[in-house]
């Protein structure tokens, strides 16, 4: 069971029939959890991800969070980093020395997008750094990258929204902050 504050939907959009005609769901995607404070950012994610075959978990603050991920075991976490409480930076350390979180991939998905913000980011454990509002083919482009961070090099996959300069107009299904 999940912690108060914290919703998952583990429905599949996909199933499959087995030899005894039996209907069970058929996983076509990553377990993700989603932590925004915000809540129609994080339900909108959530139904897109759902959309792209995947299986989500919501929480709505940094503390529900960590809690939520320990429980559910993501096989990936989109968090933002302005949450009250504890923030993302927070979150992705206590995730990072959890065993049982550590090998969860850890995306940043923030309002944040200035170089002090990615560095921070990065030190925290993040493998990648998105900036609001996430353009969804870029975010699902990010979600089916098999690239992932090399914590002693200190290599991070350049994200599509690295290239960008300047302030950008919202795309059309993006998620404002």
């Amino acid at each position: 069971m999940l912690p108060r504050g914290v919703t998952a939907n583990t429905r599949r959009g996909v199933s499959e029939i087995n030899e005894d005609d039996e209907t069970r769901p058929h996983k076509t995607g990553k377990r993700i959890l989603v932590i925004e404070d915000n809540r129609d950012s994080a339900d909108s994610l959530c139904l897109l991800l759902e959309c792209y075959g995947h299986e989500v978990a919501v929480a709505y603050s940094g503390h529900d969070g960590v809690q939520a991920a320990e429980q559910y075991q993501p096989d990936v976490v989109l968090c933002d980093i302005g949450l009250p409480g504890l923030d993302g930076y927070g979150v992705a350390r206590k995730l990072r020395d959890n065993p049982t979180t550590a090998k969860a991939r850890l995306i940043a998905v923030t309002a944040y997008g200035q170089d002090e913000d990615r560095r921070r980011s990065h030190e925290a454990g993040f493998e990648q750094h998105l900036v609001k509002p996430v353009d969804p083919d870029a975010l699902h482009r990010v979600l089916n990258c098999s690239a992932a961070l090399k914590r002693k090099s200190g290599f991070v996959p350049p994200s599509p929204e690295s290239r960008r300069k300047g302030p950008t107009a919202p795309v059309r299904g993006s998620f404002p902050s």
